[in-house]
């Protein structure tokens, strides 16, 4: 991935965004198509092919990561790559922990409230209570 931006500006002579757009345009279609896929045809019943839908996403995902790279290091001084490279890092690594603290909070909450509206309490009358 980090040579595919080199390869536009070598062959075509273009600038670094422009060899680097084409890796953020080609990541975004990937993650588009793998997610529609998910959605459509993942509903509890998936078979061995359709796990595989998954893929793309992560190409996606890395194709970004890499465009994201590549233009933090076009744009700053030598002395300063491995600094910035950590905090980019750092940064993605925080995001990540946050992202799916945030998101498994959101899923249990909604799952207790459909639990919640789903349980029914049967009458008092209903109800027996063992003798001990």
């Amino acid at each position: 991935m980090f040579s595919v931006p080199l390869y536009f500006q070598v062959t075509e002579g273009t600038s670094n965004a422009k060899a680097g757009s084409h890796l953020i345009t080609i990541a975004a279609m990937a993650a588009i198509a793998s997610y529609a896929f998910l959605l459509l045809c993942w509903h509890g019943h998936t078979n061995n092919f359709e796990s595989l839908y998954i893929f793309p996403g992560g190409l996606g995902l890395g194709m970004a990561s890499a465009a994201t790279f590549i233009a933090l290091t076009a744009k700053i001084a030598t002395k300063d790559v491995a600094v910035a490279t950590a905090g980019l890092y750092l940064a993605g690594s925080i995001g990540q922990v946050l992202g799916v603290s945030i998101g498994c909070s959101v899923q249990k909450w909604m799952l207790k409230m459909l639990l919640v509206e789903r349980i029914r309490v049967p009458n008092e009358k209903e109800v027996t209570v063992p003798q001990l």
